[in-house]
């Protein structure tokens, strides 16, 4: 797993990855050569950015499976602002299954798995009764994105929401 520093603690403890490869702002030379020297035989590209491809090229790696991004129809979709349209666009999740899919020759089903330490979960057991929490159910949601390709529509949000609440 290749990925930023501050996203790295995400991806530590899987036990789908085997290693985490983590960079800086200024740490991707250092990054390269470290993927250089481990050469997977494998590599899953989920960016299939210009950056990503190099790390690819770099792992010597015999098979890469890369995500298909379909820039310009996402661009589309916020020029056009097409429900429509948008309602069929398929999630990232699936787009991220399909590719790991391609890799391994088997379909990858199922939902995403969050692997937590257990000095995580005690962390934030701590900071959670700390903040006074004792117990009840909690639901995150998150509507920011950094980029506006990956913002949900507020009404979405709003609906989910209502659903929540009705569920108790």
């Amino acid at each position: 797993m290749a990925t930023r520093e501050s996203y790295a603690p995400v991806f530590r403890g899987h036990p789908a990855v085997d290693r985490v490869f983590a960079f800086g702002p200024s740490g991707f030379r250092g990054l390269m050569a470290e993927v250089r020297a481990w050469r997977p035989d494998a590599l899953l590209d989920l960016h299939g950015t210009f950056r990503s491809r190099l790390i690819s090229l770099a792992s010597g790696a015999r098979r890469v499976a890369r995500v298909r991004k379909a820039a310009w129809r996402r661009r589309w979709l916020l020029v056009t602002r097409d429900k429509a349209e948008r309602d069929r666009d398929e999630s990232v999740v699936a787009r991220y299954l399909e590719v790991a899919g391609r890799l391994t020759g088997a379909p990858a089903l199922g939902e995403p798995v969050w692997h937590v330490t257990p000095e995580e979960t005690a962390s934030a057991d701590a900071w959670l009764h700390e903040s006074g929490w004792r117990g009840e159910s909690l639901v995150a949601l998150v509507p920011g994105a950094k980029w506006q390709t990956k913002l949900w529509p507020p009404d979405l949000w709003a609906e989910t929401a209502r659903r929540l609440v009705e569920a108790g």
